[in-house]
């Protein structure tokens, strides 16, 4: 199941969040960063896309392109409804040792995810790891209900006895299909993941980042949207 647009505004109406609709572009006319989209796409033509790029930075994709994918698996495990609901079954059997397996997971994941972000060499990838920090930042008190903190760096830390003693309800309420973490984060991370595996292909061939940044840029600017 792949997440969409518009699973992501009617779960956020539905939480009762209103979508953040920030773009590449604006995030690129107002950052001051050195490293910016257009000062990589300037200096593109001193670089140019055959230059040969080092195992390091192709590993650091590669890196980043499993982490996001395992955890756009595990929160697609919580996206289910109806029958196939991981939800609906612990309320059935009243045990949601699966549901906390799972929401371990994903923090687990979710943070490899942010230290990849930090170690891929291209602007793109810094500011999806700042959308992604932001994202969850905005979710951090429904978080900390449960059991969750989101730490300085953008990190995840799970209270274990504090999550036990979340009620499945609440938990879903989080990660369930019409909850807000799920389906935020995973449509965020489902970009990312697309853009790592843009880039494994790219230095695969020998193209540098900076032709990867346009690429994405033209069409992915407005990813909220």
């Amino acid at each position: 199941m792949r997440i969409t647009t518009k699973m992501l505004d009617e779960a956020s109406i539905r939480a009762g969040m209103p979508l953040n609709h920030n773009s590449l572009l604006n995030y690129v006319n107002n950052s001051s960063m050195e490293n910016t989209l257009l000062s990589a796409l300037n200096s593109k033509k001193n670089y140019g896309f055959n230059q040969k790029v080092d195992s390091e930075k192709k590993g650091s994709y590669e890196k980043l392109d499993t982490t996001s994918t395992q955890l756009l698996q595990k929160i697609e495990l919580f996206l289910a409804k109806g029958k196939d609901s991981i939800f609906e079954k612990a309320k059935e059997s009243g045990e949601k040792k699966e549901i906390n397996k799972n929401i371990e997971e994903i923090v687990g994941k979710y943070n490899e995810t942010i230290q990849a972000l930090q170690k891929a060499p291209d602007f793109l990838s810094q500011y999806y790891g700042k959308m992604l920090k932001q994202t969850t930042s905005e979710q951090k008190d429904a978080l900390s209900q449960i059991g969750i903190t989101v730490g300085t760096d953008g990190t995840l830390k799970i209270d274990q006895e504090k999550i036990k003693k979340a009620d499945i309800d609440s938990l879903e309420k989080i990660f369930g299909a019409s909850g807000s973490f799920s389906t935020k984060v995973g449509f965020l991370v489902e970009k990312i993941s697309d853009h790592a595996q843009a880039n494994v292909k790219a230095t695969s061939s020998q193209y540098n980042a900076s032709g990867d940044i346009a690429t994405d840029f033209t069409s992915r600017y407005n990813f909220w949207g």
